[in-house]
């Protein structure tokens, strides 16, 4: 792998802050919103990763959030801070390798994913998670995205 996981320092949080465009990186509003609600993230979050490339730029951050009511589940986001595409195998990679690290903590990670947002369900499909079929929900069609620690534990294809 080119590509190395390390649970995410203040540094780290503090150099994306600062050096990237977190409102068009993120798709969560503008930049001052895209900050507040990546720290909310990281706030509520047991486990926060970073993926970095060999010159340790960072390439993604990856949490999970203890999902109430559910004993083991985690609600897993991430922001991607390079474009992903078909040939990008090292991204899926620690993307994969993030999951099974916070897979440690939780039995199960899950989220839903807008339908119109194909890349991040052919990431997560990539990285070794079930994609559920699209469900109506407030806000238009989303799918169910999960892994769970059985399928985490087989290799990875990339």
């Amino acid at each position: 792998m080119q590509c190395s996981i390390h649970p995410t320092t203040a540094s780290d949080l503090s150099d994306l802050v600062v050096n990237y465009d977190l409102d068009a990186q993120s798709g969560w509003g503008d930049r001052e919103e895209s900050i507040d609600k990546l720290l909310q993230a990281c706030v509520l979050s047991t486990q926060v990763w970073t993926a970095t490339d060999r010159q340790e730029a960072p390439l993604a951050f990856m949490g999970a959030a203890p999902a109430p009511g559910e004993e083991g589940c985690g609600f897993v986001w991430f922001v991607l801070l390079t474009p992903f595409d078909a040939d990008a195998g090292d991204l899926i990679d620690a993307v994969a390798e993030m999951a099974r690290a916070m897979l440690g903590e939780y039995g199960r990670l899950e989220n839903m994913v807008p339908s119109d947002e194909t890349w991040a369900l052919e990431l997560f499909r990539s990285a070794g998670f079930t994609i559920g079929p699209g469900e109506r929900q407030p806000g238009g069609v989303h799918h169910r995205v999960w892994i769970e620690q059985d399928a985490a534990a087989a290799p990875t294809l990339h």
